[in-house]
């Protein structure tokens, strides 16, 4: 993806209100190697649940320098 492609990726989808699908597909699309396999419903932190109805863990990704990330929606 060359940087216009993803500025225009981000436009897409942050400017707009939350979809988890927009969502889903932002992080396929810029994280190479986004690994959908240990996708999974989560419980919403405590200090959260005022605000947030569900919590789904879409995939892991570990960057080229062996860091993990977790991308939840």
């Amino acid at each position: 993806m060359n940087p216009q492609q993803a500025r225009a990726l981000i436009d897409e989808t942050f400017p707009k209100p939350f979809d988890k699908v927009r969502f889903h597909q932002f992080v396929k699309e810029l994280l190479n190697g986004f690994d959908e396999s240990k996708a999974q419903q989560m419980a919403v932190p405590n200090a959260f649940a005022e605000h947030v109805r569900s919590c789904t863990r879409l995939g892991t990704y570990q960057s080229p320098d062996a860091n993990w990330l977790t991308c939840s929606s």
